[in-house]
């Protein structure tokens, strides 16, 4: 019996130290949290596909379904822009889709940074658990 719970301890106290690991994609959005004044996660309602300088912009309005860090309201619509040095393709297939945006103070005004790529991220439960866990500490 004592053999048995000296085991049971040991097994506790090993397991007890093990890392949370995350992946390098959470980890993006956890440096993402550090650094934005503003984190929603948000649905595309409307995505209009333009070109400016030889690039593909996207102007995207989004609303705001969930908040991480920030003070507009769940419902808020927000409107931002993303360019990419390709061409996107077919945006119709972004409508409902849910995104994970990062707004950073710009001159007084937050908004989301249309040429970093982390600055918008696809949603994922595991990254939107990561931020809510760090948020709040």
């Amino acid at each position: 019996m004592i053999k048995k719970c000296l085991l049971f301890s040991l097994i506790a106290l090993a397991c007890a130290g093990q890392a949370h690991e995350i992946s390098e994609r959470d980890s993006f959005a956890l440096q993402m949290l550090h650094r934005s004044d503003e984190v929603y996660v948000v649905r595309y309602i409307d995505v209009v596909k333009s070109e400016y300088l030889g690039a593909d912009k996207l102007s995207i309005t989004a609303e705001i379904e969930q908040i991480i860090k920030g003070t507009q309201g769940i419902g808020y619509t927000i409107k931002f822009e993303r360019l990419y040095d390709f061409d996107y393709g077919d945006v119709t297939e972004l409508i409902d889709k849910r995104f994970l945006v990062f707004l950073e103070e710009v001159e007084g005004k937050s908004e989301v940074n249309r040429q970093d790529p982390a600055a918008v991220q696809a949603f994922s439960q595991n990254a939107y658990d990561e931020l809510m866990l760090h948020q709040s500490h």
